[in-house]
């Protein structure tokens, strides 16, 4: 079996895995923990986000459409600034996301010119 077909049906097995990961714990969940609770709302909004990262880290897309390119009104962050983005950044470190997102983008304040 050639290399990349090897790596192919790798990535692909670990989408799976984390696909039916997620509905498991989804399950669990929403079997021992009472769904009109805070609690229930906080675990489910960060098990789902943890796995959305791994889901996104496996599959490495390239984002090269002229979407991403910064528009000429978001390069110094003002819309951004008055919306709370700071506050919102030194949360996610208070919580661990940033640690656990720390390898292919960290949270930290970057100047764009």
């Amino acid at each position: 079996m050639p290399a990349s077909n090897y790596r192919s049906m790798k990535k692909i097995s670990i989408l799976v895995l984390i696909t039916i990961l997620t509905i498991g714990l989804v399950y669990t969940l929403v079997r021992y923990i009472r769904m009109d609770g805070f609690a229930f709302a906080w675990v489910l909004n960060f098990l789902l986000m943890f796995f959305v990262l791994a889901f996104t880290e496996t599959l490495k897309i390239q984002l090269a459409s002229p979407y991403y390119i910064d528009k000429r009104w978001e390069r110094k962050g003002k819309v951004y600034e008055s919306f709370g983005i700071n506050y919102f950044r030194k949360l996610l470190v208070l919580i661990g996301w940033e640690k656990l997102n720390k390898k292919s983008a960290p949270v930290e304040k970057v100047l764009m010119l």
